[in-house]
């Protein structure tokens, strides 16, 4: 005998099935997101609101934005910094804007702030890295160096860091913890939301310039190259750099030294009474020409 099967009741065809939780619930906004995910052909993201939550957590758990982000990939929607940061990095916030504003309707996970980044660090490994001589390998060591900051941001500091290091001494540890945290300063500086913390940034990083002798006002042409006066720069000049003697076909060609030797020198010298070669010299040629 044939088993009769139990009709299905006409409110279970409207619902969705949660696909974490197994719950048959109404197919709309309160419950459901709309999908947008070409992955999936089904009209709603067959995961409800509740669990995606649950997924997600609160936002002081640690791993908190990587699931977000995890989530975002889910439904193929982008992550922009900028809205994250007014939407005070909180997920029911950060979505609904991102679900209904029409500047987000046309974007995708692709369009994430992290993949522009990529493309700009792309770019800048092979436009720049030529004119900066150096290209930055993140390694363990380097991650040590710059803890706390991500790859991306890794490099961005780095390149910032080898700037100052190549363009000022560096050869004590304390230059370097100065040269480090200049870098973070500006990095900080340079990312900064409001123009109360940007001058805040430059404040301290103005301390730093000057504890490390670094200081724009503090420099001058001389002193750049270690001189810090016009008589240091001629000894410099006389030291390194001296006037080599003439060849024989390039002394006194016009005879003006042997004019100054006689008509100045000579009587300048005899009139302090400082005897010397140009005054026999010049007497020898006098006795020639009595005689």
């Amino acid at each position: 005998m044939a088993v009769k099967k139990s009709p299905v009741k006409k409110d279970e065809l409207e619902k969705v099935k949660c696909l974490k939780c197994g719950k048959l619930k109404s197919p709309n906004t309160a419950n459901f997101y709309n999908n947008t995910n070409n992955l999936f052909s089904s009209e709603k993201l067959e995961i409800c609101k509740e669990c995606i939550q649950e997924f997600i957590g609160s936002k002081e758990t640690e791993g908190y934005k990587s699931r977000v982000i995890s989530m975002l990939a889910i439904l193929d929607k982008p992550f922009s910094e900028e809205l994250w940061s007014t939407s005070s990095g909180e997920w029911a916030k950060y979505i609904t804007p991102l679900s209904s504003l029409p500047q987000y309707k046309t974007l995708t996970f692709k369009d994430s702030d992290f993949y522009q980044q990529d493309s700009v660090l792309e770019n800048l490994s092979k436009n720049e890295v030529e004119e900066n001589d150096y290209e930055v390998i993140v390694t363990p060591k380097l991650r040590m160096f710059w803890r706390g900051y991500n790859d991306e941001q890794i490099v961005i500091l780095e390149n910032m860091f080898q700037d100052l290091t190549s363009t000022y001494e560096c050869s004590t540890p304390i230059q370097k913890s100065l040269y480090r945290n200049m870098t973070i300063t500006q990095y900080m500086a340079d990312n900064a939301k409001t123009p109360t913390e940007f001058d805040k940034l430059m404040g301290t990083l103005s301390k730093l310039m000057n504890d490390a002798n670094i200081k724009p006002v503090q420099e001058t042409g001389a002193e750049a190259n270690g001189i810090s006066s016009f008589g240091e720069f001629i000894k410099m000049i006389e030291e390194t750099e001296p006037i080599p003697e003439p060849r024989d076909e390039f002394k006194d060609v016009d005879g003006i030294g042997k004019y100054i030797n006689k008509w100045f020198l000579h009587h300048m010298k005899r009139f302090i009474g400082q005897s010397n070669e140009t005054m026999e010299e010049y007497d020898e040629k006098e006795a020639t020409k009595k005689s």
